[in-house]
């Protein structure tokens, strides 16, 4: 996924692999509801950022298992 004004390339998982970009997207947290239907959360952010030693992309909630 380009960021075309600021060259930055992310990954399908947010990863930034291009461009000045200092650390990868953060995550929201997510669920799949009994309906079937997904919910998002904006209020709950996951981070990652390697230089600080961060990385909460494999904590629940940060993804859905389909």
């Amino acid at each position: 996924m380009p960021v075309p004004r600021q060259r930055i390339e992310y990954d399908p998982e947010g990863i930034n692999f291009a461009g000045p970009a200092p650390r990868p997207m953060d995550r929201c947290l997510v669920a799949l509801l009994p309906n079937g239907t997904g919910q998002v959360d904006t209020s709950h952010l996951f981070l990652q950022d390697p230089r600080a030693g961060v990385n909460h992309f494999d904590d629940s909630g940060a993804y859905v298992t389909i």
